[in-house]
């Protein structure tokens, strides 16, 4: 990166989906840590309505509230040059804010749009690592159209062949929001009610006992090998499982990095996160969990921008394979530019 100036950075957070709060959290660390020696500082929060609100990180005033479109303008006129994406879930971690930036010509961290959208869709994700080889949970899908006779069989099919207890989960949403487990069929019905109020489309799948643990990657340079971190086991305490309260209260969950599993298998589970960040085309940062149970490891799904609050899991996974934040939140603006550069097409 050059030295000679200031690099002026965007951070974007918020947004218009269910993790908005989550957003913002992970927005004001990325803030509090990107070194103001080496960088102009912007604050971006797109607001519930769609608005973004934009200030300057050292400035105290309200900041100044506008249309995407306008939103966009004021990047090219502040001369931004890379984008911080700290969005989680829709509208920020689907693609979409992706592709706006690709059409403004301005650098992001993060995966493409296409990496961005195949990870985002639980049901899409589970296909490809299918495809590979991969071990996953046994499922089932509805959608928000099913008529109650469609909603009965697909009950009939977990009954007999995906049992109970089973997880029932949004297919676009992530931080576990509007996910439950649930022990029968009555509380399958309610769920599946509750699902459907969140997205179009709704996935339900066998439960696992074993360790849930997690691996995150870290992108290279083009033309490098991605790099695992340690890996993380997650027991929580408070909860059934690891849900919204669960990731975000502290201390309500043991979070153990790296992993207690030994040698072999913390190989295994790093030599699949780096597989799966390659197949599904990521890019400067992801996070897949997974489940172990015996000699079988299952996959759940992958985030292609993971959290980055106080009690996240990937600046946990960076911090015990030796990085400070100010040092991974560098490298990542480091990446987004280098690879912007090299998928750079003369016409």
């Amino acid at each position: 990166m050059p030295s000679s100036k200031k690099i002026t950075v965007a951070i974007i957070m918020g947004g218009r989906s269910s993790e908005h709060d989550v957003s913002l959290k992970s927005g004001e660390v990325v803030a509090a840590h990107l070194s103001h020696n080496k960088y102009n500082i912007l604050k971006i929060v797109i607001q519930k309505d769609g608005n973004w609100t934009i200030t300057r990180h050292s400035s105290g005033s309200q900041g100044e509230t506008l249309l995407p479109g306008q939103a966009l303008d004021r990047l090219s006129t502040d001369k931004v040059d890379v984008v911080f994406l700290a969005l989680h879930g829709t509208y920020g971690e689907d693609g979409t804010i992706q592709g706006m930036l690709e059409m403004a010509g301005i650098p992001y961290t993060g995966s493409n749009v296409l990496s961005s959208s195949l990870s985002m869709n639980k049901i899409k994700t589970l296909e490809i690592y299918e495809y590979y080889g991969f071990k996953t949970p046994r499922r089932a899908t509805f959608t928000r159209w099913d008529t109650p006779e469609k909603t009965n069989a697909i009950i009939q099919v977990v009954t007999r062949n995906i049992h109970y207890p089973c997880f029932v989960k949004p297919v676009q949403m992530g931080s576990s929001v509007a996910t439950f487990k649930v022990e029968n069929e009555s509380g399958l019905q309610e769920a599946i009610k509750d699902v459907i109020e969140h997205d179009v489309e709704g996935l339900i799948e066998e439960f696992i006992q074993g360790d849930e643990v997690t691996c995150a990657v870290l992108g290279g340079a083009p033309g490098e090998l991605p790099k695992a971190l340690p890996p993380t086991m997650i027991v929580p305490r408070t909860s059934r499982f690891f849900d919204y309260t669960a990731k975000y209260t502290p201390g309500a969950t043991e979070e153990i990095t790296p992993a207690p599993i030994g040698d072999d298998q913390t190989a295994r589970i790093q030599t699949i996160a780096v597989k799966v960040h390659q197949i599904l085309g990521c890019g400067s940062m992801s996070r897949t969990d997974m489940i172990i149970r015996g000699e079988d490891i299952y996959l759940l799904e992958t985030n292609t921008i993971p959290g980055m609050t106080e009690t996240s899991l990937y600046p946990q996974a960076a911090k015990a394979a030796g990085m400070t934040l100010e040092e991974l939140f560098d490298r990542l603006v480091e990446l987004a530019l280098m690879h912007y550069q090299a998928r750079q097409i003369k016409i």
